[in-house]
């Protein structure tokens, strides 16, 4: 059990964005495990859009919740903290900025050139952005080779992205309910309808609104919308349905709205409208070919073994998204494997669902790799 995770900061002075900016940023992270003295069993997990560096384990033992993929990682678990050197950072921009344990330069920080906080004028972010901060922090913490990288969702997309971009640094790479690049599905069906949620707020001030009250109510409404599309109908028809979904109250509120809204409050507790665009702007954009050739040769050229686990009934992320990857690294020769599970979670399986894939990433990282 660990009960005393601590979060760490690392600064990287004079990053430089792939729009050109240069920034002094800061990230925070996590470590679970000791690195070995042959510096090979470091494994960096890599969080989803909305989600942060605490990945497992507790700050404190009285604690209500563990971090979000405490289901697999820890001492004797998939991801075997006896075994590896597991890291996890926050992302830049990471949505969770009002968080105090979050560490992340994004449009909420201060601009050291105006004093006040960059909102719109914070660069224009990508997942190769990202990961080249990520990167710079392994040579920080003497990391001189990943025996595997990987995450859900945005944090498959990560890994992805670290095998393209690093292929001699990175031995396994893996990827729950994720893609390789873009896909007009999720660019229309969920980031536009947030975007527009959030832009209609009168509140919203072209992204400058630090200096009062925020799109709160966009910010939520796109939450919402998030939440919603992450499960199927199944799921939640089931839990409408047992909830009470049949009797409304005076005002025509149903009991499972009241249970969907208390969990929005929670994800948007500590949330930036700001950060929520722009690394979702980030995700539309997301295709690990862009200055590699194209996406297949890209791809092509990947040295690491590679496991993809799509969910059958995931609407943000279906499977033809992590097939192309997949198919791509074979016809280049390389080693990689397709699990699909099923499960009425959705896209949100790659968190709530883990029992579904756990084996699968613990034989992943202890064998050669891909099957």
């Amino acid at each position: 059990m660990m009960d005393r995770v601590a979060k760490k900061r690392f600064s990287l002075p004079g990053f430089r964005f792939d729009d050109g900016h240069v920034l002094n940023v800061e990230i925070g992270y996590e470590t679970y495990g000791e690195l070995n003295a042959a510096r090979d069993n470091a494994v960096l997990i890599c969080h989803y859009w909305t989600g942060t560096s605490h990945a497992a384990g507790r700050y404190a033992p009285d604690d209500e919740l563990p971090g979000w993929w405490d289901a697999l990682i820890g001492p004797g678990k998939a991801i075997d903290t006896d075994r590896f050197f597991v890291i996890c950072s926050d992302t830049l921009s990471n949505v969770q900025a009002r968080d105090p344990r979050v560490i992340s330069t994004g449009p909420a920080s201060i601009d050291p050139s105006t004093g006040k906080p960059f909102g719109s004028r914070y660069p224009a972010l990508t997942f190769g952005d990202i990961v080249r901060v990520q990167r710079a922090l392994m040579a920080h913490l003497g990391v001189e080779h990943l025996h595997a990288v990987g995450g859900p969702s945005g944090g498959g997309m990560q890994a992805l992205e670290w095998a393209c971009a690093y292929p001699h640094f990175v031995d396994r790479a893996f990827g729950v309910c994720t893609y390789g690049r873009t896909s007009p599905n999720f660019t229309l069906g969920v980031y536009r309808w947030c975007r527009d949620l959030i832009h209609a707020d009168p509140n919203w001030r072209g992204g400058d609104y630090y200096d009062g009250s925020g799109p709160e109510q966009g910010l939520k409404q796109a939450l919402q919308v998030m939440t919603l599309l992450a499960q199927t109908p199944a799921r939640i028809n089931q839990v409408g349905r047992a909830a009470g979904w049949g009797v409304a109250d005076e005002d025509g509120r149903f009991p499972f709205e009241k249970e969907l809204d208390a969990f929005i409050e929670t994800r948007a507790t500590y949330a930036d409208a700001n950060a929520l665009l722009t690394i979702g702007r980030a995700a539309t954009v997301f295709d690990v070919g862009a200055g590699r050739g194209g996406f297949s040769r890209a791809l092509a050229n990947v040295r690491a073994d590679i496991l993809l686990i799509p969910c059958e009934q995931d609407l943000f992320f279906p499977p033809s998204d992590s097939e192309d990857v997949v198919r791509a690294v074979q016809a280049g020769g390389g080693r990689a494997e397709l699990y699909p599970v099923s499960s009425d979670w959705g896209h949100f399986a790659c968190v709530f669902h883990t029992d579904l894939f756990a084996q699968r990433i613990h034989d992943f990282l202890l064998s050669g790799g891909a099957s």
